[in-house]
C-alpha cells in the first residue's frame, strides 16, 4: 500500500532557528565565572565555559552576516 506524500512545513524546525545572545551580568559560583546571556528569543541563561577553555580573538572566525530575504 503506498504511503501518503509527507507535508512539509514551510517554517524551519524549533532547533534550526538563529538564535543570538548578549552577555550582559558576569557570575561567579563556587569558584568559577560565568555570565548571564539574554537571547533573541527572550530566554535568559547562564553559560560557563569548560574549565580548559580558551580563547584567541586572532584565530576567531568572523560570521558573515546575510540580509534576510522577506516576502
Amino acid at each position: 500500500m503506498p504511503q501518503p506524500n509527507k507535508i512539509r512545513s514551510s517554517s524551519p524546525p524549533e532547533d534550526s532557528i538563529r538564535r543570538r545572545a548578549k552577555a550582559f551580568q558576569r557570575v561567579e559560583r563556587g569558584g568559577r565565572v560565568g555570565w548571564l546571556y539574554e537571547w533573541n528569543t527572550g530566554a535568559i541563561d547562564i553559560i560557563f565555559p569548560p574549565e580548559d577553555f580558551t580563547f584567541e580573538r586572532s584565530k576567531a572566525q568572523h560570521l558573515q552576516v546575510r540580509p534576510v530575504i522577506s516576502d
